[in-house]
């Protein structure tokens, strides 16, 4: 996990992806110092390290350590063995035997965004800030995913979709429009068939209505994979936030099974659907151009590929689809 000792290599990397990336999310100086000194290039290095670790390997005083912490949390992640603290915008709702979480930004009519698979609400950490201007922005964290525990029951999305339908009806949500991001995108579609009252718009990303959506490697990755395989960063989000973060390897399996026995939602379903529909994706998707443009006909919707994007990138640098679905929720908001 360390830089070799090549000073000038390491000076370099450390201009880059360091001090200039890191200042980006306020990491103070001595912060910065400790870290160059240690030889970490990225902060998700460290959340893989223990505090005591850090402190007997590297003497890192502890201002700096709460420097990292507060950069940690920026990113959603925590060292080893700790946990981020619930925000005051989150809070928990009891729905059947689940204890869901939820955070509530802003004000005005509700927009609920729904995580993809392994994710939780806080991957939309950009957006919120920027959506939450003019709207009630609702996130929810799904069955074992971010900062709601697993129950003893699999995983499916009809099931995510009743459990988002109870939650909004216990904080008084009548009626929303929804952003569904990739997996979660299926849940929205669901509430849209299960609960059509609840849905008044949606905005679908990178999302699939068959596992035939995905590209071949993307489809056969998804229904065989294991903790080993996904990328380490899901890995330190997911420990960051869950009440028992040693849970992640059951919350693959759960999703690898999830996968294997998902039908898929028929054609007939998706064009009972009335509501007003985005469907966006990337360029360089996990999700076949092809099929998301015949979702978007079969919802009767707009259809939107967004350039030199990835599956995920859209999230993080937000700009190109911001400037298109801005005017979308807006419009669904001058109308109500």
């Amino acid at each position: 996990m360390l830089l070799p000792t090549d000073g000038k290599r390491r000076n370099k990397i450390m201009k880059y992806d360091l001090t200039s990336k890191i200042a980006e999310i306020g990491l103070a100086t001595p912060a910065v110092r400790a870290l160059n000194h240690t030889g970490y290039v990225r902060l998700s290095q460290l959340a893989g390290e223990s505090n005591a670790r850090i402190e007997q390997l590297h003497g890192m005083g502890p201002n700096a350590l709460a420097q990292i912490r507060l950069a940690l949390a920026a990113c959603g992640m925590a060292l080893e063995g700790e946990s981020l603290p619930v925000p005051k915008s989150g809070k928990y709702v009891q729905v059947g035997d689940l204890k869901m979480y939820c955070e509530i930004h802003g004000h005005s009519k509700p927009l609920v965004m729904l995580h993809g698979g392994m994710l939780q609400g806080g991957v939309f950490s950009t957006l919120v800030p920027i959506l939450a201007e003019n709207r009630q922005v609702i996130t929810i964290d799904q069955q074992a995913h971010g900062r709601t525990a697993d129950i003893g029951r699999p995983l499916r999305f009809e099931q995510m979709a009743d459990d988002t339908a109870a939650l909004l009806d216990k904080i008084g949500i009548k009626q929303a429009d929804f952003f569904g991001y990739s997996e979660g995108g299926v849940v929205a579609m669901e509430l849209a068939i299960r609960h059509p009252q609840l849905v008044h718009k949606l905005a679908l990303g990178s999302t699939i209505f068959n596992l035939d959506g995905y590209h071949g490697p993307v489809k056969s990755g998804m229904q065989s994979m294991t903790a080993k395989i996904v990328p380490k960063r899901m890995r330190l989000y997911y420990q960051a936030v869950a009440p028992n973060p040693n849970k992640w390897s059951e919350l693959v399996e759960k999703s690898a099974e999830l996968a294997r026995t998902w039908k898929g939602i028929p054609p007939k379903s998706l064009k009972s659907i009335r509501t007003q529909t985005l469907v966006f994706m990337a360029d360089k998707d996990y999700v076949r151009e092809e099929h998301g443009a015949e979702l978007a006909k079969l919802l009767n919707g707009e259809f939107l590929v967004l350039s030199k994007s990835t599956h995920m990138s859209y999230l993080f640098k937000p700009n190109k689809l911001l400037i298109r679905i801005l005017p979308f929720l807006n419009a669904s908001a001058a109308k109500s």
